[in-house]
């Protein structure tokens, strides 16, 4: 049984034994009877002080220091100030901090390290020697991709290049003796290539050139009058690109 000490003067004093009587009316009741088989006698203080005690250990069995109750606070004040103080909320366990982009940064240049260890670790496999017989065949170039030699440029006194797309070559020059060269088209026909140009003396057209081959030859006359040929050498369809030899008859 537990027993409680209550000051009868204190400002709280009904009201708590009300609460008492509607909370605990079964534990009210057994002392009450108890008290009654005694006489009408109450406990002396010596017999309080241990039931007191082992009330107090039961109830909080290691207080801290900072809960100490004051001196001389009775059981009655002390259940009532525990009962009025909020419920303790349990701590929240703290958040786990965010990992920043540096982590995933560093994360892909410890695997990149990693990779090149490995690779440098590994030995380059060594080149077998190949027989003539198992090499495969070179497939020639299609014809009209790349530019096709005719003939040796140095069985030319001048080697001139034309070109109607690629910047580095002009469209219009100069070809041999006063003459000028004007680069019209190139046509592709079964493989073969085509040109077109014109001649021009002095700015009159004297020469009009349709559907030259490469590799074939025309000659005219320069503003010396000196017959010259006029050899196509290479020419490259895509970019519309001619290569031309002159020389003197």
């Amino acid at each position: 049984m537990r027993t409680i000490e209550i000051q009868p003067d204190h400002a709280t004093a009904a009201q708590m034994i009300r609460q008492l009587e509607a909370e605990h009316s079964m534990q009210i009741a057994s002392a009450r009877e108890d008290w009654l088989q005694r006489g009408n006698a109450s406990l002396p203080r010596a017999q309080l002080e241990p039931r007191r005690a082992v009330a107090d250990a039961r109830r909080d069995p290691a207080p801290d220091d900072s809960e100490a109750k004051p001196a001389g606070e009775t059981l009655a004040a002390r259940d009532l100030r525990e009962s009025r103080a909020p419920a303790r909320q349990p701590s929240k366990p703290q958040p786990r901090a965010r990992r920043t982009g540096s982590s995933k940064t560093d994360r892909t240049q410890r695997e990149s390290t990693a990779e090149r260890q490995i690779d440098a670790a590994v030995p380059a496999p060594m080149d077998e020697p190949v027989d003539d017989a198992e090499r495969p065949a070179r497939t020639p170039p299609k014809q009209g991709d790349a530019a096709r030699p005719a003939a040796s440029d140095a069985a030319f006194e001048v080697v001139r290049t034309y070109s109607l797309h690629d910047q580095r070559f002009p469209r219009t020059g100069d070809a041999i003796d006063g003459i000028t060269l004007k680069l019209k088209d190139t046509d592709e026909d079964d493989g073969v290539i085509e040109v077109d140009v014109d001649l021009f003396k002095s700015g009159e057209r004297i020469r009009k050139v349709r559907e030259l081959r490469v590799g074939r030859s025309l000659t005219f006359r320069g503003a010396s009058g000196q017959t010259y040929r006029m050899t196509i050498i290479s020419a490259h369809h895509r970019t519309h690109t001619v290569r031309i030899g002159f020389r003197a008859e």
